[in-house]
């Protein structure tokens, strides 16, 4: 089933085409190469997540490109944070958080990667819901740079460290993960 929603009175398909017209819309400026790049992890990931959440085996695979394609860079599409690590980091937080000691060894730009994320200056929410644990017991990202992401932000239910609220927020962006 494909993703749609409507954005500015039209219908927009597709997970990527979702979150890249967020981030044009909000104003977020990218290299042709840089919105390429974007489509290409948006569409993989979107496409074999759930697969990989399902079979360890898979998974490995799945990690073990990932972490070839973030030896060359910081960040999935460069040097630079963007929408895409946003959205994978929240699909792949529970592949990451399952790595074993010495399979942390194996993915360790993934890791790297993952650490680089959770240690962004603004990360302010846990995940509640979403992966089915308590919201004190971990951190996710949550990088509120503009519009854009305020709206990625209300994919989920969270939990305000800062003020101690819940803060109960509905989209259907990440409900394929």
């Amino acid at each position: 089933q494909v993703l749609t929603t409507v954005l500015d009175k039209e219908n927009v398909e597709g997970f990527a085409s979702i979150v890249l017209r967020l981030a044009a819309k909000s104003g977020t400026a990218m290299t042709q190469e840089q919105v390429l790049l974007s489509y290409q992890w948006l569409e993989h990931i979107a496409m074999y997540g759930n697969q990989a959440l399902s079979n360890p085996t898979f998974a490995k695979n799945f990690l073990q490109g990932i972490n070839r394609a973030l030896a060359k860079n910081t960040y999935l599409t460069g040097q630079f944070l963007t929408v895409v690590d946003i959205a994978a980091y929240h699909a792949l937080y529970p592949l990451i958080e399952r790595l074993s000691f010495v399979e942390q060894e194996l993915f360790m730009n993934v890791c790297r990667w993952s650490k680089h994320i959770q240690a962004q200056p603004r990360v302010l929410f846990t995940v509640e819901s979403r992966f089915g644990f308590h919201p004190d017991s971990r951190r996710v990202v949550v990088v509120v740079f503009n519009n854009f992401y305020k709206k990625i932000v209300v994919l989920f239910r969270f939990w305000c460290f800062k003020n101690k609220v819940k803060i109960e927020i509905l989209s259907e962006f990440f409900l394929l993960f």
